[in-house]
């Protein structure tokens, strides 16, 4: 009797967790594609230029609502799918966030429309490893065609 009791508990402990989905959203005259509770995110800036948003401790976009002004720029250990390289990063210390901008930035968003892995780590300060879900069709065509021209 003691088995059965056992087996309805595990089997209610081990339900899944919803997963992770992107969310396409305009705020501020700015298209947003993000991973809710993620740690990337991709916006456009100055019009069309897009910029890969990466939290280095916790959620993107709690991470993009902190207020600062101080940036610094770091040298970072960035791997996309299989390719590894150097890049120079935007850093908010404050918001512990990184931003990749131009050529890095289209990497990371054609990586996440595969699915492919991305980690960033730009030593001391942080790191953070991003196995972005499934691409949502809608969304990234909706940010394309808000964003990438």
């Amino acid at each position: 009797m003691k088995a059965i009791v056992i087996a309805a508990t595990l089997g209610v402990a081990a339900a899944p967790a919803a997963a992770a989905e992107w969310r396409f959203f305009e705020e501020d005259g700015r298209s947003v594609l993000a991973v809710d509770g993620g740690n990337l995110a991709f916006r456009c800036q100055g019009g069309s230029e897009m910029v890969a948003a990466i939290a280095l401790d916790g959620d993107v976009l709690s991470a993009l609502s902190v207020d600062t002004r101080r940036v610094k720029e770091l040298s970072a250990d960035v791997v996309v799918g299989e390719n590894a390289y150097e890049e120079r990063l935007a850093y908010l210390p404050n918001a512990k966030l990184v931003f990749a901008t131009r050529g890095m930035a289209k990497k990371m968003f054609n990586a996440a429309i595969r699915g492919d892995a991305i980690s960033v780590d730009v030593g001391r300060r942080g790191a953070a490893e991003i196995a972005p879900p499934a691409a949502d069709a809608a969304s990234f065509n909706a940010f394309k065609d808000a964003c990438v021209k």
